[in-house]
C-alpha cells in the first residue's frame, strides 16, 4: 500500500485502493457470516449433546479467530480511510494557505520597483517575461502613485499576516500529524500481520519512516523559504517606500523653487517688454531736448541694471538647483537603485529650459542697455560722457567702500549678511560696470578715429583729444579694478550661500529620514507585529544607524567650520546652529525610541515563552485527541467486544477532554496577560517628531493587537458528510467520495513549490 504524498492523483488512487479493500472486506464478511453461523450452530449442537470438548473446542477457537480477524480488517480499513480523508482535508487547507501566501508574494513582486538593465541577446525567454513585469519610474510624476501602491501592498501584507502567516504553522503541523497517524496505522497493522504470518516487515517500516521524514522536511523547507521571502520582500518595499518618500519631498521642493524662479523670469520679461516699447523713435529724438533724453536714458538704464541684477541672481538660483537639490535627488535615486535616464531627463529638461529662458532675457536686457547708452553718447560730447561715467564710477566705489569681507583673513566683517539684497546689489553694480565699459569702448573708438582725422590739421584739438583718451584709460582701469572686486565679492557670497543651501538641504534630508523611520517605529501596525517580524524590522533599521551617525557627524563638522567664518550675530548662522541642535535632539530621540522598542521586544519574548509553551502543549493534545477520534468506527458495530473497546477509548478521550479544557483556560489567561503587555509596552512615542502629525501615519487607524490563534476553534469543525458516504455499506465501490469539481483535483498544481519559491 502506498504512502501519502503531495501529488493529489497519487493520493486519490491511494484512497480508491483503500475503499476497494474495504469493499472486498465487506463482501468477504457477507459470504463468511453464513459459514461462521453454520459452524457456530454446529458447535452449539455439539456442546449441548455433551460431545467431548476436544471435538468442538478447536473449531470454536478457529471461528473466533476468523471473526476477530475479519472485524480487525474492517476496523483497520475504515480507520485508514478516515485518516486518509482527514489528511486530504488538512493537505487541502495547507495548500490553500500556501496558495494565499504565493498570491501575496506575487502581489508584492508586482509593485516592487526594479531598475532593469537593457536585455542582452543571451537573456532567456523567462527572464524577458520577468523583466517586462517589473516596474520602474520614467517620470517623477509617477512617484506619488508608486508610493501609494507600495503602501497599499504593505498594508495588504500586514492584513494578510493573521490569515496566512500566523495560522500556517498550525495548519502545517496538523497535516504532518495526519501523515504520521497514517504511518503509525500501517506500522501497527504490519506488527499484527507479522504476528499472524511470521514475516519480518522491518525494512518496509523503515521505508515508510524515510518517506515521512522527506515529506515533512519538504513542507518545513517550503514554509520557511516562503516566509523568509515574504520578510525579504516586505523589507525591500519598506526601504523603497522610505527612499521614494524622501525623493518625493525633495522633488516637490525642487519643483516649488523652479516654479518661483520661472515666475520671477516672467515678471522680468514683462518689465523688459515695457522698456522695449519705450525706445525712442527717430522723430522723437529730434523733438525732445537733450536733457529730456538724458534723463529718460538714465532712468531706463538704472531700471535695466536692476533687472539684470535680478536675472543674474535667478541664474545663480537655477544653477544651485542643479548642483544641490537635483544632485541630491539623483543621489537618492542611485542609492535606491531606481535611477533611469528617462526620470533624470524629465527633471533636467525644465531646468535647462529655464536657463535658456534666462539667457534670452539677459541678451534682451544688454541690447536695451546698449541702445539707451547710445542715446546718451549721441546727444552728449565726449567730455560730458567721460565726466558722467567718472561720477558713476566714483559712486560705485563709494557703495563698495563699506567692505565686509577681509580678503586676507577670508572672514566676514559685516554684522549680518542679507543674501538676496547683497547679491542683487552686487549684480546691479556689475551690470552697470559692464554697461559703462561698453560705452567707454565706444568713446575710445570715437577718440581714436578723431585723432586719425585731426593729427595733422589741428594740434590744439589733437592735444584735447589725447587728454580725453588718457581720461578714458583711467576710467577703464578704475572700472576693471571695481569689476574684479565685485566679481570676487559675488563669488564669495555665492560660495557662502551654496554652502548654507547645501547644509540646509542635508539637514532637511536627514529630518525626512527621521520622520519616515520614526513613523515606522511609532505606527500601531509595527508595534503589534509578531516578535520575529518586529525583531527583523528593528535589525534592518539598526543596520542604517552607523552610516547615518557618520553623516550626522560630517554635517556637524562642516557647519562648525562655516560658523567660525560668520559673525556671531549673523542671522543665517544663528538659524543654522538652531536647526543643527534640533537635528541632534531628534537623533537622540530616535536612538532612545529604538532602545525602547528593543526593551519592549525582550519583555514580550520573555513573557511569551510560557504562553507559547502552554499553547503548543494544548495543540499537541488536541492533535492527539483528533487522531484518536478519527480511528473510531462510525457507525459503531453491534459487537460486544468492539463496543467495549470503543467505550474504553471514549472514556479515555473524555478524560483527555477535561485535561485539555483545563489547559485551555490556563492558555487563555496567559494570552490575555500577553495582550495586555502588547498594548502597554509598545505604545506610541508622541514626543518624537518635529511637532506635527506625520502624514504617513495620518491615515493609519488604531488597530488592535494581533489576535492569538484560536487553538480550540481550529479543531471544532464538523465531520464532512463524505466520510459517512465512504464508510456507509451503501457506498458504491470504487468511488473516492471526492467530486471532480473538488479543489483537491488541482491539489498538485497548487502545491507547485518551486513556483512558490521562484
Amino acid at each position: 500500500m502506498g504512502n501519502l504524498t503531495l501529488d493529489d492523483n497519487l493520493n486519490r488512487h491511494l484512497l480508491d485502493d483503500h475503499q476497494e479493500i474495504l469493499n472486498k472486506i465487506r463482501t468477504r464478511q457477507s459470504s463468511s457470516r453464513s459459514v461462521l453461523f453454520q459452524a457456530e450452530q454446529a458447535i452449539e449442537t455439539l456442546r449441548h449433546t455433551n460431545q467431548p470438548e476436544s471435538i468442538w473446542k478447536q473449531l470454536e477457537v478457529k471461528c473466533q479467530e476468523l471473526r476477530t480477524r475479519l472485524e480487525d480488517l474492517q476496523t483497520e480499513a475504515e480507520g485508514r480511510v478516515r485518516i486518509l480523508l482527514h489528511s486530504l482535508d488538512s493537505l487541502e487547507h495547507l495548500t490553500y494557505k500556501l496558495q494565499s501566501l504565493r498570491n501575496l508574494l506575487e502581489n508584492l513582486d508586482s509593485v516592487l520597483l526594479v531598475n532593469t538593465p537593457s536585455v542582452n541577446t543571451t537573456t532567456t525567454i523567462g527572464e524577458n517575461q520577468l523583466s517586462n513585469k517589473l516596474n520602474t519610474i520614467n517620470h517623477p510624476d509617477e512617484i506619488d502613485s508608486c508610493i501609494l501602491r507600495i503602501k497599499a501592498a504593505l498594508s495588504e501584507s500586514n492584513s494578510s499576516h493573521n490569515n496566512v502567516i500566523s495560522t500556517l504553522p498550525s495548519v502545517k503541523q496538523k497535516f504532518i500529524a495526519s501523515v504520521n497517524r497514517y504511518a503509525d496505522s500501517k506500522k501497527t497493522y504490519n506488527i499484527k500481520l507479522n504476528h499472524f504470518t511470521g514475516l519480518n516487515c522491518k525494512q518496509y517500516e523503515d521505508k515508510i519512516q524515510r518517506n515521512n521524514i522527506e515529506l515533512e522536511d519538504r513542507i518545513e523547507y517550503t514554509v520557511k523559504e516562503a516566509n523568509n521571502r515574504l520578510l525579504h520582500l516586505i523589507g525591500r518595499l519598506e526601504i523603497q517606500s522610505t527612499y521614494l518618500t524622501e525623493i518625493n519631498i525633495l522633488y516637490k521642493q525642487y519643483e516649488k523653487h523652479l516654479s518661483e524662479s520661472i515666475h520671477q523670469l516672467d515678471k522680468t520679461k514683462l518689465q523688459l517688454n515695457i522698456i522695449q516699447k519705450s525706445l525712442l523713435r527717430s522723430d522723437e529724438l529730434n523733438i525732445l531736448t537733450m536733457n529730456k533724453i538724458k534723463k529718460l536714458s538714465q532712468e531706463r538704464l538704472t531700471k535695466l541694471y536692476t533687472l539684470q541684477g535680478d536675472l543674474n541672481k535667478t541664474e545663480n538660483d537655477l544653477k544651485n538647483l542643479k548642483s544641490v537639490e537635483l544632485d541630491l535627488i539623483e543621489k537618492k535615486f542611485t542609492e535606491a537603485n531606481l535611477i533611469t535616464n528617462n526620470s533624470m531627463n524629465a527633471m533636467n529638461q525644465p531646468l535647462d529650459n529655464a536657463l535658456n529662458y534666462q539667457k534670452q532675457l539677459i541678451d534682451q536686457c544688454e541690447k536695451l542697455q546698449k541702445q539707451f547708452m547710445k542715446y546718451l553718447l549721441t546727444n552728449q560730447t565726449t567730455q560730458e560722457c567721460l565726466n558722467e561715467f567718472l561720477n558713476q564710477t566714483n559712486r560705485i566705489g563709494d557703495q563698495l567702500s563699506n567692505d565686509y569681507i577681509d580678503h586676507k583673513m577670508d572672514e566676514i566683517k559685516k554684522q549680518s549678511i542679507e543674501f538676496p539684497l547683497d547679491m542683487n546689489k552686487l549684480n546691479e553694480i556689475l551690470a552697470q560696470i559692464n554697461s559703462i565699459q561698453s560705452a567707454s569702448q565706444t568713446l575710445r573708438n570715437r577718440l581714436n578715429q578723431t585723432i586719425e582725422q585731426i593729427k595733422t590739421i589741428d594740434p590744439n584739438k589733437l592735444r584735447l583729444t589725447q587728454s580725453e583718451l588718457k581720461q578714458t584709460d583711467i576710467l577703464d582701469n578704475r572700472l576693471e579694478t571695481l569689476k574684479d572686486d565685485v566679481i570676487s565679492r559675488i563669488s564669495q557670497l555665492d560660495t557662502l550661500q551654496n554652502q548654507l543651501t547645501q547644509y540646509d538641504s542635508d539637514i532637511n534630508e536627514f529630518n525626512i529620514w527621521l520622520d519616515e523611520v520614526g513613523n515606522q517605529l511609532n505606527c500601531q501596525t509595527t508595534a503589534h507585529l509578531p516578535e520575529n517580524y518586529l525583531k527583523h524590522k528593528l535589525q534592518s533599521i539598526k543596520m542604517l544607524i552607523p552610516n547615518r551617525q557618520l553623516q550626522l557627524d560630517n554635517i556637524q563638522q562642516s557647519i562648525n567650520a562655516l560658523l567660525t567664518k560668520l559673525p556671531e550675530s549673523d542671522d543665517h548662522g544663528k538659524l543654522m546652529k538652531e536647526n543643527m541642535n534640533k537635528l541632534n535632539n531628534r537623533w537622540s530621540q530616535l536612538l532612545h525610541l529604538i532602545n525602547t522598542r528593543e526593551d519592549d521586544l525582550k519583555a514580550r519574548e520573555s513573557f511569551n515563552n510560557s504562553y507559547a509553551q502552554a499553547r503548543n502543549q494544548v495543540q499537541e493534545m488536541l492533535l492527539t485527541a483528533d487522531g484518536r477520534l478519527t480511528t473510531l468506527s462510525s457507525p459503531i458495530t453491534l459487537n460486544l467486544n468492539s463496543v467495549k473497546q470503543q467505550m474504553d477509548k471514549l472514556n479515555e478521550l473524555y478524560s483527555l477532554r477535561e485535561t485539555i479544557k483545563q489547559h485551555l483556560d490556563e492558555v487563555d489567561q496567559l494570552g490575555s496577560a500577553y495582550d495586555t503587555l502588547l498594548h502597554t509596552s509598545s505604545g506610541i512615542d508622541k514626543n518624537f517628531g518635529r511637532g506635527t502629525t506625520s502624514s504617513s501615519d495620518a491615515h493609519i487607524s488604531a488597530s488592535s493587537a494581533v489576535p492569538r490563534v484560536s487553538t480550540s476553534a481550529a479543531y471544532k469543525q464538523s465531520k464532512d458528510n463524505k466520510l459517512m458516504n465512504v464508510l456507509s455499506p451503501m457506498a458504491s465501490s470504487g468511488s473516492s467520495g471526492i467530486s471532480s469539481a473538488d479543489p483537491m483535483c488541482n491539489l498538485h498544481g497548487k502545491l507547485s513549490f518551486p513556483s512558490i519559491m521562484h
